[in-house]
Formats: C-alpha cells, sequence, structure tokens
C-alpha cells in the first residue's frame, strides 16, 4: 500500500497483480474515496491506492537510466558518514542537460540506496531511497526533467 501523498504524477508504481503502470492523474483529496488514475500499456484505469505498491529500485534499473557504476567521484564525496568500502557499489554522475547538476546514487547493499544531487538550484544530501518513485520525486523537485525507464 502506499499513501496518497508520496505521489506525483509520472510515478511508477505496480498494482496486486505485478501490472507496473504510471500515475497520469490523482483525484483531489476532497473527493472521497481518493483515486490514482493509472496507465498501463496505454490503458487507463482507476486504482484504490490500497491496490498499489511501490517499485522498488534496483541496479538493473539505474543501468537502464544511464547510471553507470564506477567509483565515487573525488569532488562528490557522500556526506553520510559510512564505510563506503571496495565492495561497495556506487553509480557515477548523471550530467543533467544543463550540466550544472550532478546526480549520484549509492548502493551499499542490494535494498539501500542513497541520492546525493548537488546544483545551483538544489542540494541534496545522502537521502535514503528505496523505491522508484521516490527516486522520481527527488529529482523533480531538484527540477531535473529525467523520465525514467523500466
Amino acid at each position: 500500500m502506499i499513501s496518497v501523498d508520496e505521489l506525483m504524477k509520472g510515478d511508477w508504481l505496480q498494482n496486486t497483480n505485478g501490472n507496473v503502470g504510471k500515475v497520469i492523474g490523482i483525484q483531489p483529496y476532497n473527493q472521497a474515496p481518493s483515486e490514482i488514475i493509472m496507465s498501463y500499456n496505454g490503458r487507463t484505469c482507476f486504482s484504490d491506492p490500497k491496490l498499489l505498491q511501490p517499485v522498488p529500485i534496483t541496479p538493473e534499473i539505474l543501468e537502464k537510466n544511464g547510471f553507470d557504476i564506477n567509483g565515487i567521484p573525488e569532488d562528490m564525496q557522500p556526506v553520510e558518514e559510512r564505510d563506503w568500502s571496495d565492495e561497495t557499489y556506487v553509480w557515477s554522475r548523471q550530467e543533467t542537460p544543463d550540466e550544472s547538476t550532478d546526480v549520484c546514487v549509492y548502493m551499499d547493499d542490494p535494498d539501500n540506496f542513497f541520492v546525493e544531487i548537488i546544483g545551483p538550484d538544489c542540494h541534496v544530501d545522502g537521502v535514503h531511497i528505496k523505491y522508484v518513485h521516490e527516486l522520481q520525486n527527488t529529482l523533480r523537485l531538484c527540477k531535473i526533467e529525467k523520465e525514467i525507464v523500466l
């Protein structure tokens, strides 16, 4: 189950059958019951938020979206005090279209990701993320227009 107030248009979610779709609308809070308008392979449907689940981030999703395995850039060390050993998988910077903002996603075990964003309009220091929609929302809040592909 996912909370409606965590969602934005464009977020990827899955239903209880495992079908992955994109949020294309959210019924206003003052209209009960809340419903999420989803698009599954071009088909639109209304979903009860109780029947939707987040999509976990995986290394494969990051690779598919242009993040490459690389060492931590020297000029962008994680702010959190963690042991980022050689066994730690680190995803290198993803340049934004204006090339002024760097996005790094760090992974210290298969289910533990952190995003760090450094740019003129936004600075995010090692925020823990677990799901694709959390990455999407963090990017949007920093005015980074990146379409995540699953």
